[in-house]
């Protein structure tokens, strides 16, 4: 069920989700802008973390447990520093997604220009007639920068973290 979730587009809750930050009065702010990018529910995350999980062998769990330790501090003392790799690659890929968001910040900085992202901000490159392609290109610049400098930080992490969850 939650694989197949994968194949629903995002556009198709657009509308409902505009209108629960519009419930909440938080449509034309910066938190409603956050709080879509960051509370979306990404399964591939979910995917990571579970065959992350199940590749840890169980003896670490179950010698642990005969130590004494208790399930939350078997779970925050051993298991969570395990998982540092895919805690990396699913923050990278987060930031990544976040910073090339533009439907959901097009849509919430409408009436709001000074919210505007990056991505939504190079929109208005694009005339009705004509492009900018030089502002364009120079916007373009800049918003890569910020990305390769995070993957270039940590790109180990992120490699390890996606090698990990998928080894057999």
């Amino acid at each position: 069920m939650m694989t197949g979730s994968m194949i629903v587009p995002a556009v198709f809750f657009s509308i409902p989700l505009y209108q629960l930050l519009k419930i909440l009065h938080v449509d034309q702010s910066l938190l409603g802008l956050i709080l879509v990018e960051v509370c979306g529910a990404h399964v591939m995350f979910v995917l990571l973390f579970m065959k992350h999980y199940q590749n840890l062998p169980d003896a670490l769990e179950e010698s642990a447990l005969m130590d004494g330790a208790s399930p939350w501090q078997i779970y925050w003392k051993i298991m969570f520093p395990m998982a540092r790799p895919v805690i990396g690659t699913v923050v990278i890929t987060q930031t990544v997604w976040t910073w090339n968001a533009f439907l959901m910040p097009l849509i919430l900085t409408l009436n709001n220009p000074e919210l505007r992202t990056l991505s939504v901000a190079m929109y208005a490159f694009q005339g009705e007639n004509i492009v900018d392609w030089g502002g364009m290109m120079a916007a373009g610049c800049i918003a890569v920068i910020p990305m390769l400098l995070l993957f270039v930080s940590f790109k180990n992490c992120f490699i390890s973290g996606v090698e990990g969850a998928v080894k057999e």
